[in-house]
């Protein structure tokens, strides 16, 4: 996606081994999502899971690029982020993660055609 837009990508709720097993869904009740970036550290602004608009049971990932923290300075730049889902109520479940690769490509202006032109007085 280009600097400065917002991309988004919705994606199904991931089932369970219990879930599987007895062909049932969301028996182990609500997951929670946290997004982190390569350094574990959490991000909570640019990148942002919410319910989706339309479909029950799917989620949309939201990528805000103008609120990235970094200046994009090479022609694109890819971020590994990693996307962590666990069981609100069961905290001796283990975890579920998946890395997602971001790439942000750099728009860069042109400026050459900007004319000033000085008013009269």
């Amino acid at each position: 996606m280009n600097d400065g837009n917002e991309g988004t990508s919705d994606f199904v709720i991931p089932t369970d081994a219990v879930d599987t097993a007895n062909s049932l869904t969301s028996l182990c009740g609500a997951r929670t999502y946290a997004i982190t970036d390569s350094s574990n550290v959490a991000v909570t602004t640019w990148a942002v899971i919410t319910d989706h608009a339309s479909t029950a049971g799917s989620k949309t990932l939201t990528i805000k690029t103008s609120l990235y923290p970094d200046a994009i300075t090479t022609s694109t730049k890819s971020i590994t982020l990693t996307v962590t889902s666990t069981l609100t109520d069961w905290s001796g479940a283990t975890a579920s993660t998946t890395n997602i690769v971001v790439t942000i490509t750099r728009l860069v202006c042109n400026c050459n055609r900007m004319m000033w032109v000085a008013p009269t007085t």
